[in-house]
């Protein structure tokens, strides 16, 4: 036992005396109690306690040895503190110093080379936010930043580069402010105040961060397990007003200049796994959603029955977004919703479609490869296959489109060939969006999103990305050629989600077909189109999807049929009406026969045979299998499909991984009525293939009209 003239007692520690039991009080556990009697009055020194209480003060850390520089308490775990280094000279720096020194942690005034912490406001210059950045990301060692704005304090523990560095985060949360000119207005402003000395609150701020600092100083083993990737990091809220604490995800930040190259590669646990549940998709992907410091602000759901949402359906909404231009040439869109029967799901796939967006407007030209076509080789994908536009699409276009020339140089992107595993490479205006050319002679098309796919795998995502691809290229043949193709018959569908929202929509009135618009590739694709006469206008919207299962198939269609009501009606709400002009955007094209004198183009739809849904599988198809079958019929029609995987290092931290999916040869939607990319052949041959034409159509024979989207 130590010595008692070596002991002090812990601060905190009292005793009183209640009839003939003395109570020892402590915040850290319940009070001792002694059974006999002390002798004297009123307050009772530690020295007149049995030895046996003694031991046991000592042994919980009340009665500590006197040369001991920290007090002995669960919090500070077992190691001592220092040197530490706070890297600041304003009043709530030298409060945070006064109270490191106070509590016997050396404080290294001048540097933070011989620290093993240093304490960082995130209220600091530029400078010396990039030199404790680099001091932290290259030596491994922690940093802890801080801040205090009114009646808030922050603080959080950085161990870059296995967790985002200071810079990544002081980035972050100026992207997430709504416009540039607010994201440059000084830190505390961004966090809620102007911190000023004399307030109280500065005094408990200073406490609260010198608490936390000295934990993380005295728990050097703590390093190991951060270092090896066990721990994500969040920049913690307390309100000293409340009490109440929230915890903001700190994650990296794409091409930070700090620390983007001492990252390792941006693969997440979802990259290899199987299957993951909705739960545990919605558990990954929270991180992206904060507004201080998330990819996406909220995500605003709508349950069934409330305003803005649809009988027995939940719509989800993403609310905010981040400024990409922060670390990227281009500013991504952050958009995204969902209309699903299951809240969860509603959400998940909400922030999916968010992140995919988000995901493909992130890139740096440095790491493009600037070559032609000649320099590549083999390697390259032909532009020419994308496909391009026809000649004649060059001479009318209204669009800022060039024509592609055999030596140009351009930026290209490296992916994978799906059923070779060769390397390829793909121009990047056909992999990010937006993506800015150096030149105008490189903008060979209009940047879309089809083939791009977020998911809680590698495979999830790969499948939908395909399946988008296979989608678009059915609904361009199906529409530009105008072909009567079978009405689907699902009037015998058992009780099921499918036929719970077909039956809703016609219940309300909306007149339901649904086409089979599976092209020779094999791959099931279904068109829903849904009629209402209103007394406003009629009203024509589609729903697409394709899939390996025709129910899965069709229950994709008829979702995103639903989903584009829905916006539709919110639209109608909010003041908005579909245009009479020609169509601009996704939007135009998906209201477009919205008009009395447009509705008749679409009679054709009603033609064509009636056949019964063909029946499912015989077992559900997993996400790897479905790429299988997707792989296999594609290579079999003599299509190579190509895969880039666009995940960046935060969205990998929310446990999805983003693709962007390319079949060379098969026909894209073009989002305009001047430049549809009529420059391949499958287009006019596939219906030549199917039977369902004798001849392939000229250019000026395919239909002028603008393909209706979902």
């Amino acid at each position: 036992m130590t010595e008692p003239s070596s002991l002090v007692p812990r601060a905190d520690v009292r005793f009183r005396r209640s009839g003939d039991v003395l109570f020892v009080c402590s915040s850290d556990g319940p009070p001792l109690r002694l059974r006999s009697p002390v002798p004297g009055n009123g307050d009772t020194g530690w020295r007149d306690l049995p030895a046996d209480a003694v031991a046991s003060l000592v042994a919980r850390g009340l009665l500590v040895p006197a040369d001991q520089p920290l007090r002995r308490h669960p919090s500070f775990h077992a190691g001592s503190a220092g040197p530490v280094h706070v890297a600041g000279e304003d009043g709530l720096c030298r409060a945070v110093m006064s109270a490191l020194e106070r509590a016997g942690v050396p404080v290294e005034p001048d540097t933070p080379l011989r620290a093993e912490l240093v304490a960082l406001p995130l209220t600091a210059d530029e400078e010396r936010l990039v030199d404790v950045a680099r001091w932290a990301a290259h030596g491994g060692r922690p940093v802890m930043v801080f801040a205090h704005a009114g009646a808030r304090v922050y603080f959080g523990l950085l161990r870059p580069p296995a967790t985002a560095c200071p810079l990544c985060l002081e980035r972050r949360i100026r992207a997430t402010r709504p416009d540039r000119a607010l994201a440059r207005m000084p830190m505390e402003m961004l966090l809620g105040a102007w911190s000023e000395e004399h307030w109280p609150s500065a005094t408990a701020a200073a406490g609260l961060v010198a608490h936390h600092v000295i934990r993380a100083a005295s728990a050097p083993s703590r390093g190991a397990a951060a270092a090896a990737g066990a721990d994500l990091a969040d920049l913690i809220d307390i309100n000293l007003d409340t009490g109440d604490r929230t915890s903001h995800p700190v994650l990296h930040l794409p091409y930070c200049a700090v620390c983007a190259n001492l990252v390792p590669s941006a693969r997440s646990v979802a990259h290899d796994a199987t299957t993951v549940t909705i739960a545990e998709s919605w558990h990954r992907m929270s991180r992206a959603v904060d507004p201080l410091t998330g990819i996406v602000s909220g995500v605003r759901v709508y349950e069934p029955g409330e305003p803005g949402s649809t009988a027995d359906a939940t719509v989800a909404w993403g609310r905010g977004g981040t400024d990409t231009t922060w670390f990227s040439p281009v500013r991504a869109s952050c958009v995204g919703g969902s209309t699903k029967h299951d809240p969860l799901a509603a959400k998940v796939s909400a922030v999916g479609e968010i992140l995919e967006r988000y995901a493909a407007g992130i890139y740096s030209p440095d790491r493009f490869l600037r070559a032609s076509l000649s320099d590549l080789g083999p390697e390259a994908v032909d532009p020419r296959d994308l496909p391009l536009g026809s000649p004649t699409e060059y001479r009318t276009t209204k669009e800022k489109v060039s024509p592609y020339e055999d030596d140009l140089v351009i930026d290209w992107v490296e992916g994978a060939e799906l059923d070779t595993g060769r390397r390829r490479h793909l121009p990047a205006i056909a992999v990010h969006i937006p993506y800015r050319p150096p030149h105008a002679r490189e903008w060979l098309l209009n940047p879309n999103s089809t083939g791009l796919a977020a998911g809680s795998t590698w495979a999830q995502a790969v499948r939908g990305g395909l399946q988008e691809v296979v989608e678009r290229d059915a609904a361009a043949i199906f529409w530009y050629n105008q072909l009567v193709l079978p009405t689907v018959d699902w009037s015998g569908l058992p009780p099921c989600p499918t036929r719970a929202i077909l039956d809703r929509m016609r219940q309300d009135g909306i007149e339901l077909f649904v086409k089979d618009v599976t092209t020779d590739v094999g791959v099931p694709a279904m068109a829903v189109l849904g009629r209402l006469d209103t007394p406003e206008r009629p009203v024509s919207l589609f729903g697409y999807r394709a899939d390996v299962d025709p129910h899965r198939c069709l229950l994709g269609a008829a979702e995103e049929l639903e989903h584009v009501f829905r916006m539709y009606w919110r639209s109608v709400e909010l003041g908005g009406a579909p245009s009479l002009d020609e169509p601009r955007d996704i939007w135009d094209f998906t209201t477009y026969y919205c008009h009395e004198s447009r509705v008749s183009l679409l009679d054709f739809v009603r033609d064509g045979p009636v056949r019964p849904l063909p029946p499912p599988p015989p077992a559900p198809v997993s996400d790897a299998e479905a790429v299988d079958l997707l792989v296999g019929r594609l290579s079999a029609a003599g299509h190579h499909p190509v895969v880039v995987d666009l995940t960046p290092v935060d969205v990998a931290e929310c446990g999805v991984v983003v693709v962007r999916c390319v079949v060379p040869g098969l026909q894209p939607v073009g989002f305009s009525t001047t430049f549809r990319r009529l420059g391949g052949r499958r287009l006019f041959e596939a219906p030549v293939r199917m039977g369902l034409r004798d001849r392939a159509l000229r250019e000026d024979e395919l239909t002028p009209h603008p393909i209706p989207m979902g």
